[in-house]
């Protein structure tokens, strides 16, 4: 586990959201504006040498996917004024 340690990341921050998930629900804070922030601000720490060894071509596909599904299911509801 130690050999990678975005897992790590990624556990303390569900946890982390996890215990002020409740006080955040007061405010306009969700869940995802916290997980991307949280990768945009890692992805500045990341040495080059991290980012040179991921090979991940899965990962253009899951994108794609994702933006699909997201715009035939959400954006129907959008445009018809609910």
């Amino acid at each position: 586990m130690l050999e990678h340690p975005i897992f790590l990341f990624a556990l303390a921050l569900i946890l982390f959201y996890g215990l002020f998930s409740k006080a955040a629900e007061k405010t306009m804070v969700t869940a995802p504006m916290v997980f991307v922030t949280a990768g945009l601000v890692l992805s500045f720490f990341l040495s080059d040498e991290v980012k040179r060894n991921v090979q991940a071509p899965w990962v253009k596909l899951v994108a794609e996917l994702t933006l699909i599904l997201s715009c035939s299911l959400i954006l129907p509801r959008l445009t018809s004024g609910r």
